[in-house]
């Protein structure tokens, strides 16, 4: 599950980045910040953002799923370019990631 979760933070984060750094806008929904993984992800991310002079917003559900439907419903009215989502629910979030889709339609 976290090497999932992992190469697909990475590889959504990196492709992200590719296209021109300074104008990409990260938002990045992370489970919780009291696990050693989740901070040490927070701190690469970040890291690698400013590396890259991409702006990134990290909020924390803290295991909260309406927590991070909010976080999600945030990072679309911000207008991110890149939404990484470390799940605290698969199905419970589905209509957070529905509302992602048809804004960037």
């Amino acid at each position: 599950m976290f090497r999932r979760l992992l190469l697909v933070v990475l590889v959504t984060t990196f492709a992200a980045m590719a296209a021109h750094a300074a104008d990409v806008k990260i938002g990045a929904s992370l489970l919780m910040q009291q696990h050693s993984f989740y901070v040490e992800l927070a701190n690469v991310m970040r890291a690698e953002a400013a590396k890259d002079h991409a702006q990134i917003d990290i909020a924390i559900a803290n295991q909260d799923l309406s927590k991070q439907i909010a976080d999600v419903q945030d990072f679309v009215t911000k207008k991110v370019d890149v939404i990484v989502i470390s799940l605290v629910d698969s199905k419970g979030v589905k209509a957070a990631v529905l509302t992602v889709q048809r804004a960037w339609r």
